[in-house]
């Protein structure tokens, strides 16, 4: 037996002490799920108890990437059998039979090192619960198949492919309660029936535990709601995240989970951490501009950039190569988590400008310079925008000219006027006054020269060859005291556009 999956000796308490039936119940309860067949009432109770505890939803989600993995790797062996045996009746241009032999062999092998790694899984599971027979074993099962439709799954790449935990259905999308989604590769748009819709980026494995309450066991997804009012709960081993927001990303790996507000906010809580039976139900409200990741042990930090997945309408079909790919500042301060966005190829007309805000870019009288256009943009935060002291490196990976916004209401730095050259033309800021907990999205114009509040000069630097550019502290309003988040000005915005191979 291979220990070093399961080593009984970093589980004393499985011998000395008695496990808890609520374990008992859930290994049977998991296997029924992953069987494809568990009745209405078992989903339920199945449901219940991973509400309740988290080491319980830990022990649930290593069972199923453990189930996850063996089904993948037991059905692209069946696969590469069937191949041959197609191969074979084909008879044209078939390998030889010896080559033939050592593939099937090979599959076979696979599939039982599969097979025996999920006995070694049960026994070991058996162990820890002691071999004992669990109660409820008569209870009518009715397979997955049968179970309400709360989503549906479809492709967003002709390379996508997915599996589920259930034979029937296997390519109709068509989701139901208690599915296990396998995405392999490509993207993946899940609907749910709770008006939440989600992006799924491959490898991931999901739950679906209903139309409003997924788990994230491994994989990246962007959630989206319509409304913006309370939709989708999204489970991992380190986080619970409970929505408000319009839009969010979550990103399970093996130790931790990134959580990244991109409009709304959403309450997270952190079933892993030292004093998680003392915390409020919600122990941390995560607001718009704001990212953290959330440790296994239940620590919280701050993710300082984070890169839009999605291209924007301004680059061209071909394969875009980033210009900036981080953004990294030296504000350290307790309860601060606000981050950088980089949007690869979108500056255009009518882009938010800053993450904790729906201030739009725009013309000032006709569109914007033609040079900023399809270049990758940074949305600053614009909280806290005029601090005394502040450092902010961008990682260039590719020539480019460097270009900084810089808000006219305030006075151009020393760094900026070293180091860049200003340009003849301003950009347009179309700002939305900002009122607690409301925000008037119809005070928004669309295109240039519609509803612009405020003018950026624009500045230019050619940075030839790749490596860190420095930036500073936003330029001095005339009256000093005027700080902080209610400061009469704007961060200033990053344009990086590429150089032409002539230039």
């Amino acid at each position: 037996m291979n220990t070093s999956l399961f080593n009984l000796e970093e589980y004393p308490q499985v011998i000395e002490e008695d496990v808890p039936s609520s374990v008992k119940r859930l290994r049977e309860l998991t296997h029924r799920k992953c069987d494809g067949n568990i009745a209405d009432d078992e989903l339920l109770e199945l449901s219940s108890l991973l509400e309740s505890s988290a080491k319980l939803r830990t022990y649930y989600w290593e069972m199923i990437a453990i189930e996850s993995q063996l089904q993948w790797d037991l059905g692209s062996c069946e696969g590469e059998i069937d191949s041959l045996k197609q191969t074979t009746l084909a008879g044209s241009e078939s390998p030889t039979e010896q080559s033939q032999q050592r593939r099937l062999a090979w599959a076979i092998g696979v599939i039982a090192i599969a097979a025996s790694l999920l006995m070694m899984f049960a026994m070991s599971f058996d162990l820890w619960t002691g071999g004992q027979p669990v109660a409820n074993s008569n209870v009518t099962a009715h397979s997955l198949a049968e179970q309400p439709v709360v989503g549906r799954l479809t492709k967003l790449s002709s390379e996508t492919t997915w599996a589920l935990n259930r034979v029937s259905d296997q390519d109709s999308g068509a989701l139901r309660r208690g599915d296990t989604i396998e995405l392999r590769s490509g993207t993946a748009k899940l609907d749910l029936a709770g008006k939440a819709s989600a992006i799924l980026h491959s490898p991931a494995i999901v739950d679906v535990n209903s139309g409003d309450h997924l788990f994230l066991v491994v994989g990246e997804m962007q959630v989206e709601n319509a409304d913006g009012e309370r939709g989708l709960s999204v489970d991992t081993r380190e986080a619970r995240i409970t929505d408000d927001a319009k839009a969010y990303s979550v990103d399970a790996r093996e130790t931790t989970t990134d959580i990244v507000v991109f409009d709304g906010e959403v309450d997270v809580s952190f079933p892993n951490s030292e004093h998680a039976e003392e915390q409020p139900k919600y122990a941390k409200r995560v607001h718009a501009g704001q990212a953290v990741q959330v440790t296994n042990t239940g620590t919280v930090s701050r993710i300082v950039s984070v890169r839009n997945k999605r291209l924007h309408a301004n680059t061209t079909a071909q394969a875009y190569h980033p210009i900036i790919a981080a953004v990294q500042d030296d504000i350290v301060r307790d309860d601060f988590y606000s981050f950088y966005e980089i949007v690869t190829g979108g500056m255009g007309e009518d882009v938010q400008a800053f993450v904790d805000r729906p201030h739009q870019w725009n013309g000032i009288r006709e569109r914007m310079p033609s040079y900023l256009v399809g270049g990758d943009y940074v949305k600053t935060f614009n909280d806290d925008k005029i601090m005394d002291e502040v450092q902010v490196d961008l990682t260039i990976q590719r020539p480019c000219t460097l270009y900084i916004l810089m808000d006219n209401r305030v006075q151009a730095p020393q760094w900026l006027r070293q180091s860049f050259e200003p340009m003849p033309e301003d950009i347009g800021v179309d700002e939305v006054a900002m009122q607690y907990e409301t925000v008037d999205l119809t005070e928004l114009g669309v295109g240039p020269g519609n509803s612009v509040d405020q003018s950026h000069s624009i500045w230019r630097r050619v940075v030839r060859k790749p490596g860190v550019v420095r930036l500073g502290t936003n330029g001095r309003l005339p009256h000093p005291n005027e700080l902080g988040t209610d400061s009469p000005a704007n961060m200033y915005g990053i344009v990086a556009v590429g150089l032409s191979p002539e230039i």
